[in-house]
């Protein structure tokens, strides 16, 4: 399941994006433990995701979501538990 198939419906987010970069970052490999992903992230602040399902693409979005510094700034022990209570 694609959710983001080109840029005019990827999601825009600099402050994630600069996140996802670091190739230390926590996120994308926790998130790939759990269910297979593929993720694109653009140096003009896109992401792009693609997972077999549907509720899979939305928890990788909400994850990413949560752990933005912006939008609440979880680190991996919170970005974990909040993934348990996902239905994925």
């Amino acid at each position: 399941m694609s959710f983001f198939s080109d840029l005019s419906d990827s999601l825009h987010n600099p402050d994630a994006s600069d996140s996802l970069l670091d190739p230390k970052h926590f996120l994308l490999p926790l998130l790939g433990g759990r269910f297979p992903l593929e993720a694109a992230t653009g140096m003009n602040g896109r992401v792009w995701v693609s997972t077999k399902e549907t509720k899979q693409t939305i928890a990788l979005l909400r994850c990413i979501e949560a752990a933005d510094p912006d939008g609440g700034g979880m680190d991996a022990a919170r970005v974990k538990a909040f993934l348990d209570t996902l239905d994925v």
